[in-house]
């Protein structure tokens, strides 16, 4: 007979009071779209949004409560007590307070006369109702009124969330290391071409080496450069002055104000953040030579590249997150084409400006067709 090689790895208590902090912190996400207003009784009404929120956080809370998992909350708590000693009193009431949600469970008496414990309850809503469709637990819940279903859920997941971000806070403060994102070494992206007909042949630039493209001859640039419109030159043009006169020493505010959206001047003050942008986060940037612009044709987007060392060519759609954008707008021939914001893309620039502004704008307008 062969013996079970199967190497179980134990996951140290730094491990796991590390991946409870970051999931707890992925759960704040959802507590701060769901809040709970208020603590409910069982007898308390409730809506299509209560439902919705409930059940959501009933599926991301149920590991701290399974016991085979890493970030089980008594496990969480055992780790916690052998990395720190000088909080064992809170610790030990954490532990009683969640032994109270788990030994007082209600019970469900079903249609059938069966019945059901809360964490058999959940385990049917779970597995019956989203991470599967088992069977048997499906014919349970028709068994059962689902109102009743939700008040016995509603409690746990309020009880436990009370606990649950008390008992983060509490660790936040001792902790001197959690579980950082990696600083990867080349850019992430979405590819939605044909990969067959396509390959990752960017040498030049390692950081982008995962895109499907390849390192661009300077003949190349040449003639994807003089591909574009007029317009498209003018927009590029504009976009390279602006970060040229943004990044010198001694930039010129006159120089730069004439070419920024001109709702949008008091927003970049003395136009020193630009500067510090451009001497840092845009040193070393490749330009996009194919300006986009919105349906309405009133606003446009230059992307800039982080990272780049030489040119390449992308011949095929990407999803890319690792740009900083230029959006620029061009509301009348008085203003042209003018530098709305730096960062992540605008959809909407009337969004941005104040209504105030839009009075303004609407009067003078008015004034010179009259």
């Amino acid at each position: 007979m062969k013996k079970d090689k199967t190497i179980v790895r134990k996951i140290s208590d730094e491990q796991i009071i590390k991946a409870f902090l970051f999931t707890v912190e992925e759960y704040k996400r959802f507590g701060k779209y769901f809040p709970v207003i208020k603590k409910h009784t069982l007898l308390d009404d409730y809506k299509e949004d209560d439902y919705v929120a409930v059940q959501t956080k009933l599926m991301i809370l149920r590991k701290y409560s399974y016991r085979s998992d890493t970030v089980y909350i008594p496990k969480v708590i055992e780790a916690a007590k052998n990395l720190y000693k000088d909080i064992n009193v809170l610790l030990t009431d954490i532990q009683s307070r969640y032994d109270d949600i788990e030994k007082n469970q209600l019970q469900a008496v079903l249609s059938d006369g069966s019945k059901l414990s809360l964490f058999e309850m959940q385990e049917c809503v779970v597995y019956g109702l989203y991470l599967h469709a088992d069977e048997d637990k499906i014919e349970k819940l028709l068994s059962t009124n689902e109102a009743l279903v939700f008040t016995m859920n509603r409690k746990f997941v309020e009880d436990l969330e009370e606990l649950l971000l008390e008992f983060y806070e509490l660790l936040i403060t001792k902790v001197q290391e959690k579980y950082e994102r990696k600083q990867y070494q080349k850019a992430s992206m979405i590819f939605a071409g044909d990969s067959e007909r396509n390959e990752q042949e960017i040498k030049g630039s390692p950081f982008w080496s995962n895109l499907y493209g390849k390192d661009a001859s300077e003949e190349e640039l040449r003639k994807t450069f003089f591909e574009n419109t007029e317009e498209d030159m003018i927009i590029i043009l504009k976009c390279l002055a602006f970060l040229t006169e943004g990044k010198k020493d001694n930039y010129s505010v006159n120089v730069l104000e004439k070419l920024v959206f001109p709702p949008t001047r008091e927003q970049w003050g003395d136009f020193s953040q630009l500067n510090s942008m451009c001497k840092n986060e845009l040193s070393q940037v490749g330009w996009s030579t194919k300006v986009r612009y919105n349906d309405e044709h009133n606003m446009a987007y230059v992307h800039l590249y982080p990272n780049v060392e030489e040119p390449f060519l992308l011949e095929q759609p990407h999803v890319i997150t690792d740009l900083t954008v230029i959006t620029l707008v061009c509301e009348n021939d008085t203003y042209g084409w003018r530098i709305f914001a730096i960062g992540g893309r605008v959809e909407n620039y009337k969004e941005n400006i104040s209504l105030g502004e839009w009075f303004r704008r609407v009067f003078e307008k008015n004034r010179k067709e009259d």
